[in-house]
């Protein structure tokens, strides 16, 4: 496992898994696409294809104070956790790689501001 930080949002409530681990702490897991942009010549962005992570937050509390934010597919969120990767074989016998991240912190990001090209004015 290694502590990253991913910005994105969430696939919403249809993606949460309610689960309890063996000592009874609650958990849930949520869906969650990193956001991946490009920065064009131009000066604009061009988002690509995100990077989907099975998300779990641990406990009852921590649960009711983020569940509104993550439910809401619009936030932009940053998640702070452990990531971890894990191979395994589908139903169809194909191999798969699923994307894991434990939340150890999550903030509410602001809005993306996107870099303006800096203009030289001429010298006088």
């Amino acid at each position: 496992m290694r502590n990253v930080h991913i910005v994105g949002h969430t696939a919403g409530e249809a993606s949460f898994r309610e689960a309890q681990t063996k000592d009874g702490t609650q958990v849930l897991n949520f869906s969650f696409a990193e956001s991946q942009w490009v920065a064009n010549p131009d000066g604009s962005t061009t988002s690509l294809e995100p990077n989907w992570f099975d998300g779990a937050l641990y406990g009852a509390d921590v649960i009711q104070r983020y569940r509104s934010v993550l439910a809401n597919t619009k936030n932009e969120i940053m998640l702070v956790g452990d990531y971890r990767q894990k191979k395994y074989v589908g139903s169809d016998g194909v191999s798969r790689t699923s994307n894991g991240f434990t939340v150890r912190q999550l903030f509410v990001a602001p809005p993306r501001v996107v870099a303006q090209p800096v203009v030289e004015e001429p010298a006088h």
